[in-house]
């Protein structure tokens, strides 16, 4: 079932008529696009090697060693607009806002080093949500109350809020095809997506402020982990979450890739609000979580389509962990914590398992290698989860 903002709030700007060449993003929602309709117009601007032939673009590849998706043209976010960090740190992940920023005021930072396509599927689910971001954020919540997507009408997620984007879900196309764009663009869609589920977790939070003391739903569930760690899985299998999890108010789904970049802004939201978090962490192992054929990243793609970059999913586990334990370290005799370990039967933990922390690099480098020598995977899996190589760098 496909679910995207209405077609008028996402167009604007069209071509003057006719069949155009290429657009690009100008970072102006009053005119988002610039047009053009010939090769040659396009090339005066961008140069002759803005366009490279099938032929001339496996010559150039067998020539360097870089990954095939390193030699891909690019398009450079549009001027005036912040881009997101090269590298993570305890406050900020690669994607994403930052931990505490809710947009607006905060622009929507874009990716660096993206395609024509991939630009323009990030262009326009920002320019959309920053010409109407409450429209945008109310029809998120229209769906979620509706219980077209989403896990629960309280339960709030990034990935859920990609499915607004008629790029990465679009109407009138064949499984495969829907499949393949949440494959594809994942990355470029993040970051918007991350900022409606934001403002929506918000909003909610002020329904439940005005509940008596005492209500249940004056508690919220906060859930952190590595990419694809199984957080559902755990926390409907060890009964003190389950409990728990079965009576909040809302529910933080936190994406993975953020790296438990949120979990301040939310102890701080909850706070003024006078409500309570429990903030879970799931452990598990990433060496398995990857590629396993049960539920790993890669086999989840291939049912669902979304697909995680290998270096978002090495963040998400070596930053993750780090940021959560000096989470936790800082408010452990404040608020309530669980922490889940998802190593065989999920269970209840103390403190963050030694294992759960791992070096990113290696495990960046080891994932694109399963990556590169799988064969058993669609050509947009495979691609979905190399994009990472361009935008920041191989392993």
């Amino acid at each position: 079932m496909l679910f995207t903002v209405p077609r008028e709030v996402l167009t604007k700007g069209q071509a003057r008529g006719g069949k155009y060449y290429r657009r690009t993003p100008t970072g102006n929602p009053k005119r988002p696009w610039r047009y053009y309709y010939t090769r040659k117009q396009y090339e005066q601007e961008h140069g002759a090697k803005a366009h490279v032939s099938g032929g001339e673009a496996q010559q150039a590849r067998q020539t360097s060693n870089a990954h095939p998706i390193q030699q891909e043209d690019t398009v450079p976010p549009p001027k005036g607009y912040p881009t997101v960090p090269a590298k993570p740190s305890k406050d900020e992940a690669r994607v994403g806002l930052c931990g505490s920023c809710v947009s607006p005021p905060q622009p929507i930072p874009r990716l660096p080093n993206l395609t024509v396509e991939e630009r323009s599927a990030e262009h326009r689910f920002a320019t959309a949500f920053e010409t109407h971001p409450e429209e945008l954020v109310d029809f998120y919540l229209k769906k979620l109350k509706s219980g077209e997507i989403g896990d629960a009408p309280n339960v709030f997620s990034t990935d859920d809020a990609k499915l607004l984007s008629p790029d990465y879900n679009p109407a009138g196309k064949s499984d495969e095809e829907i499949r393949d764009a949440r494959s594809t663009l994942n990355l470029a869609v993040h970051q918007t997506a991350n900022a409606v589920a934001k403002r929506a977790f918000m909003k909610h939070l002020d329904t439940l402020q005005s509940l008596p003391e005492g209500h249940p739903h004056k508690t919220v569930l906060i859930t952190s982990g590595g990419v694809a760690s199984g957080k559902g899985y755990a926390l409907g299998n060890v009964d003190e979450a389950s409990s728990i999890a079965k009576t909040v108010g809302a529910v933080w789904d936190a994406a993975g890739e953020q790296n438990a970049t949120e979990n301040e802004w939310v102890h701080s939201e909850l706070t003024k609000r006078g409500l309570n978090g429990v903030f879970v962490y799931v452990d598990s192992d990433p060496t398995d979580t990857w590629e396993n054929p049960q539920r790993g990243v890669i086999e989840r793609a291939g049912k669902k389509g979304r697909m995680v970059d290998a270096r978002l999913f090495a963040d998400s586990y070596a930053e993750g962990a780090k940021n959560f334990k000096a989470f936790h370290d800082k408010y452990k005799d404040k608020t309530q914590f669980l922490i889940l370990q998802n190593r065989g039967k999920p269970h209840l933990v103390n403190e963050m398992p030694q294992e759960a922390f791992v070096n990113g690099d290696a495990l960046y480098k080891r994932a694109s290698k399963v990556i590169d020598e799988k064969t058993d995977i669609r050509p947009a899996v495979r691609r979905g989860a190399s994009i990472g190589r361009r935008v920041w760098g191989p392993p």
